[in-house]
């Protein structure tokens, strides 16, 4: 079956070459010879097959059998090529012709060739994820509870803070509890992603968990006053958000915020930059004063409360973020190497299941810390406990995965007959 574009590249040269069987026609014409649409494919033919200086066509419409030469001549060069040179130079708008007058019709046909592939499709992927949960069933359940642990704790902290009615800490609860319910949000995205078989990107959203992380421990360490900044920082964000969307209002109509709106959040912005200085406009403005940097970076956060080992993975975890170019290790779901996997892969879930665990319960001991009671302390040690038990239960899981499968041995170096 021949594709549109080789289609498309014929119609052009049987254009040029019926404009050349034209020319010879008419030179035959001439000569009181009328050539039949047989006689025309004949011409075609030896047309390109290159016999351009001289052809023979015999058993023309007159009386008796005779043999008539046709000369293609420098000026008839010339004039064919011309020609072409025009179809040539409408080819883009005969191309979006085209296209315009086919997209249509192929959506159609797409939607009724691709529904029977796409059920298949659907079936096969349901069949993985069958088999993938089923293999890793006890880490993946052992995930869960560690998300329902963390959201409870985290809730039990709240309804604390709100029943006391307390006011001297109530920005950092603020903000505690607001990271606190994206990193579950996070988490349980996480785990939607490790029971499809995506675990680049399951590491791609640890990455923003443990960010949350971050943030929520140096907020913690630095007290009340850094939880105000963190949250006027907010107005930062979304009047750059605004400007943003008034410069690209024009090409997209119907985006432009409110007028209203915009001359609120400006003003919020002016008001925080008279209070804070001309530094708080920048993306970690909020904690400027905490760090000794004329630029703060996520880096230099990580670096203040301790977690900078984990550096590594959550550069790992930006290469599936960004469009940066790979590492070959980098694919980790894809160890064997057999070509770029664009679909999910039963390999790889250990890392971000794992590091998933690890950094909910760290998150969840910050909050813990706000408001802290003998059940939430014996919670939060519980789950710290959980989440080295489920980090254990991904890594014995994948350790089976490659034990069991030959090429997975082969590419790590694993004896099978160890156990």
């Amino acid at each position: 079956m021949s594709s549109l574009e080789e289609d498309f590249y014929d119609a052009i040269m049987d254009t040029i070459y019926a404009k050349a069987t034209d020319m010879i026609a008419g030179k035959l014409a001439e000569q009181g010879v009328l050539i039949s649409k047989k006689q025309r494919k004949i011409v075609d033919s030896a047309l390109r097959g290159g016999k351009l200086e001289q052809l023979e066509v015999k058993g023309p419409r007159t009386g008796g059998r005779a043999t008539y030469s046709v000369v293609m001549t420098a000026q008839d060069a010339a004039s064919l090529q011309v020609f072409a040179e025009g179809v040539i130079e409408k080819m883009p708008d005969i191309m979006t012709a085209v296209v315009r007058e086919v997209a249509p019709a192929t959506v159609l046909a797409i939607r009724a060739e691709y529904r029977k592939d796409l059920r298949k499709e659907v079936r096969a992927v349901r069949q993985f994820e069958k088999r993938l949960n089923k293999r890793w069933a006890r880490p993946l359940a052992e995930l869960d509870i560690v998300v329902e642990l963390a959201e409870r704790l985290g809730e039990a902290t709240w309804f604390r803070h709100a029943e006391a009615n307390k006011t001297e800490n109530a920005a950092s609860v603020s903000a505690m509890v607001t990271l606190h319910s994206r990193a579950i949000r996070a988490a349980r995205e996480i785990g939607v992603l490790l029971r499809a078989g995506y675990p680049e990107g399951a590491l791609a959203r640890w990455r923003t968990l443990h960010e949350l992380v971050v943030t929520a421990a140096f907020i913690h360490g630095k007290g009340e006053e850094c939880a105000e900044r963190y949250l006027d920082h907010s107005c930062v964000d979304a009047c750059r958000s605004l400007l943003q969307s008034e410069k690209v209002a024009e090409q997209y109509e119907g985006h432009r915020p409110p007028e209203d709106t915009v001359a609120a959040w400006k003003e919020e912005y002016e008001r925080a930059l008279a209070r804070y200085g001309d530094n708080f406009a920048s993306d970690y403005g909020w904690a400027q004063p905490y760090l000794d940097a004329k630029k703060v970076t996520f880096r230099l956060l990580e670096d203040a409360v301790d977690l900078a080992s984990l550096r590594p993975p959550y550069r790992l975890a930006s290469g599936h973020v960004h469009a940066n170019r790979q590492a070959p290790w980098s694919d980790f779901s894809n160890p064997t190497n057999v070509g770029p996997l664009s679909g999910p892969s039963n390999f790889g879930l250990a890392q971000p299941g794992e590091m998933t665990a690890k950094s909910l319960a760290l998150v969840t001991m910050t909050v813990i810390m706000l408001q802290p009671t003998l059940d939430t302390l014996v919670g939060g040690y519980a789950l710290a406990e959980l989440a080295l038990e489920t980090g254990r239960r991904f890594d014995e899981c994948e350790e089976a995965l490659i034990h069991d499968d030959p090429a997975l041995r082969n590419r790590f170096g694993v004896d099978s007959n160890v156990t």
